[in-house]
Parts: C-alpha cells; structure tokens; sequence
C-alpha cells in the first residue's frame, strides 16, 4: 500500500530541518574555533606565553648556545620536581646536564678541592639562576672570581631559595654552622616589594569588567577569547593603592632582619655583605623591555608601580646596614648601549649574572 503523500513531504521537510540544524552547529563550532584561534593569534604577539617567547622570541637569549628545546625540558622538568619538606620548606634533588641540585642546593660550578673557606651567598630565585645552566648563575661566576684571586681559597655554595626574602634567609643562616673568615652574602630586594603586592584577581573586583573577567577565568580560561578579553581588561584595572603604614612595616622588618643577620654573621667571626638587587624598573625600559612589562604572564599589571613607589624605601633602609651595597643600577649602563638580558622583571641571563657577580666581588674586596 502505497504512503500518502503528505507523509512523504512531512518527513522529507523533517529530514532537511534536522541537516539544518546540524549545519547550523557546525557552523557555531566553526565559528568559534575560529574566533578562538584568531584571539590566539592575537595572543600570540600581544601576550605571548612562555612555549612561545621561547621558540619565537627571546632577545635575551640570542646569544646563548645552550637555550635550545633540550634546555627547555630540563628548566620544566627541574620545575616540577619541587616538593614541600616537613618543615614547609620547597626541596628537590634533580641532575641534569644544565641543572643539578642535591636537597634543594643548586650546584655551584669550579667550587675547589680542598677550600679554607666557604662564601654562602643566601637569595631568592634570582640568585638560584632557574633561567641559565649551573656554571652561569652568580655563585659560580663569583667562584671563578674567587679561584682567580684567592687560588683556590674560598668555595662558594649557593642558598638560594626561591621567593625567599630577608626574614627567611635569616631562618636560614641561622641553621647554618659558620666558621670564622667565612662570608655571608644577603641579595635581596625583589621578594619583599612582592610581599605586599596586590594581585591582579583581587584588584578586579573594583569594577565590573574585572569581576566578569574573574568569573570567566574561573571557568573558561583555556578559550582565548577570554585571555584576550580579560588582557584587555586588566589594562583598565586600577593600580594597588598606596598603604603607607604597611610599606613603612615591610621596611622596618627588613632593616630589623637584616641587622640580626649582621650581628649573628660578624659574631661568628664571620664576614656579612649585603647586596640590593636590580629589577626591571630603574630606568626607562628599551623596546623589548616595554613588551616583557605589557606581557601580564610575565609582569602582572601594576607591578612595575609598586616596584617605583617602593623601591627608595628599601634603599634607605639598607643604607643603614653595616657593608651593604646598592645594586639598584648596576645593569643600566649595559641596558643603554642595548645590551637585552632581562627574562622577566627580575630574572636575568649571564649576560647580567657576570655583571653583577663582578660588582659583588669587587665589594666584597674593597669591605
């Protein structure tokens, strides 16, 4: 028995509205993959990750044979083997062929044999050297220049902690057993204008582009359309403001702990050096330096202030302190005649590590 026509046509109609609405799903997802990877596109140059600054641009580096993809799985690798002690402190034990640290001590390259001495030089990441191999970190670049005035007389080792300021340097200094005519170095700085910075999630809130922002971060954060909304955003985002009583405590903390360090070092018989360090903003950026301040993955928005409204506090107060030296400049020079070795706003490349292991030593020599 032959079906009526009018079913024919019914579902002949039901089958071309089902293809419709299937192209028209196709479509949306076409177009969404599409705008995603145009916003990555846009990503890509406007705030470009650190898989892509490594494989596409890093000026810093171009002069660097080792910054090489191999290089780059170890610096990841190294990354992820961090753990939390007993003791709430951040350890590993990793050996690579660019780096190599025993319970959370990186190595120091041309340490000598038989040393009269130690030379500890306590810091934060910038001193622990995640961005360059062993031998170019400043520790061993002060150990060369060690070895080459003192034959062989001082070994240096490095104490570095990641994220570690002054007050946890001197928890460390405390554990350990010094001789005399040792000599402790502080480098410091950075962490402490850190310890007090308001992050950018937070400042967000205040209007409502940013509170949009957060919730689409919380829950989307992998389209790039919402990295480049949120990009745009936080371009709009008020700057931390200023809390006097609060730098004002940061600062008398610092002064505070580094003299107990002082104290506690020369007591031992020891020598105590202490070196505030440079960061991105000491002088009017170059044109590579202006795009590691506009990237947010690198410097988050407001930093750069916070840094310059900080800063002469922590250089008053560590003028006061007994064999302490500003290093608040010491790259500036290099920086002018274009010399590019910032890998964020307070990482550097050996370019820099030689430059400032070279200032330390020769204060170390004139003290």
């Amino acid at each position: 028995m032959a079906r009526p026509i009018g079913v024919k046509v019914f579902r002949k109609r039901s089958a071309q509205r089902r293809l419709i609405r299937i192209a028209g799903i196709f479509a949306v997802i076409a177009l969404i993959v599409g705008i995603d990877a145009a916003a990555r596109s846009w990503l890509s140059v406007n705030r470009p990750s650190v898989s892509v600054r490594r494989e596409q641009y890093s000026p810093e580096y171009s002069q660097s044979p080792y910054w090489t993809p191999a290089f780059w799985r170890e610096q990841d690798e190294l990354a992820a083997s961090w753990v939390l002690d007993q003791d709430g402190r951040w350890i590993t034990t990793y050996h690579g062929h660019w780096f190599n640290v025993e319970n959370g001590i990186r190595y120091t390259a041309y340490q000598p044999q038989s040393p009269t001495n130690t030379v500890y030089v306590y810091g934060n990441s910038a001193v622990f050297g995640f961005g360059v191999p062993d031998e170019d970190t400043i520790p061993s670049q002060l150990q060369l220049l060690f070895n080459k005035n003192y034959q062989h007389a001082y070994r240096v080792v490095n104490m570095a902690v990641t994220g570690s300021g002054v007050t946890s340097q001197w928890q460390i200094l405390k554990l350990t057993k010094l001789q005399p005519d040792d000599i402790v170095i502080f480098y410091d700085g950075v962490p402490e204008v850190l310890s007090i910075f308001e992050h950018i999630d937070i400042r967000r809130n205040s209007s409502w582009s940013g509170q949009l922002c957060n919730t689409l971060m919380a829950r989307l954060w992998r389209l790039g359309v919402v990295q480049v909304y949120c990009t745009l955003a936080d371009r709009i985002v008020p700057p931390q403001a200023k809390d006097t009583a609060l730098q004002q405590k940061i600062t008398d903390q610092y002064k505070t702990t580094l003299l107990n360090a002082y104290h506690y070092t020369t007591q031992s018989g020891a020598q105590f050096y202490h070196f505030l360090q440079p960061h991105l903003w000491t002088m009017d950026l170059m044109p590579y330096e202006k795009a590691i301040a506009a990237n947010p993955d690198l410097v988050e928005p407001g930093l750069g202030e916070l840094f310059v409204a900080t800063w002469p506090d922590l250089q008053t107060a560590s003028s006061t302190i007994p064999a302490s030296v500003d290093l608040t400049h010491v790259l500036d020079n290099a920086r002018k005649t274009g010399t590019e070795m910032y890998i964020d706003f307070a990482h550097i490349t050996e370019v820099g590590n030689a430059i400032i292991a070279n200032a330390i030593f020769d204060a170390v020599n004139v003290f």
